[in-house]
């Protein structure tokens, strides 16, 4: 499936679950109402090549010219004022997502996974 079609995945929280779609057009009608809670895929894939999703936390090197390489544990959101997907910096700002320097540690249904 292409980046663009990655784009159009959705996964559902059904309050015990996380419900993935099977792409593009994959969304269920019965996901549309409640309980379910809707999550768009932001196209992107993090350094491990999985789809970050709405609602994911990432850790981030969020600087690239930082010398310490700090990690930070950002949530994935949607922001109305620029249509698009984005992280919320140490000092509120939105930033772009990072991928390559981005993992998908948890999300915010489900808590932060361990390490395997």
């Amino acid at each position: 499936m292409s980046k663009a079609q990655d784009r159009f995945r959705f996964r559902a929280w059904s309050g015990k679950k996380l419900v993935y779609s099977s792409g593009a057009g994959g969304l269920c009608t019965a996901w549309v109402h409640d309980p379910y809670i809707l999550m768009q895929c932001t196209g992107l894939k993090d350094k491990t090549g999985q789809l970050i999703y709405e609602g994911d936390i990432l850790a981030t090197n969020r600087y690239c010219d930082d010398p310490q390489k700090r990690i930070y544990y950002e949530k994935v959101e949607w922001v109305d004022s620029v249509a698009g997907f984005k992280i919320k910096g140490y000092y509120g700002e939105w930033m772009h997502i990072r991928p390559s320097a981005s993992k998908i540690i948890g999300n915010i249904y489900e808590g932060v996974f361990k390490e395997k």
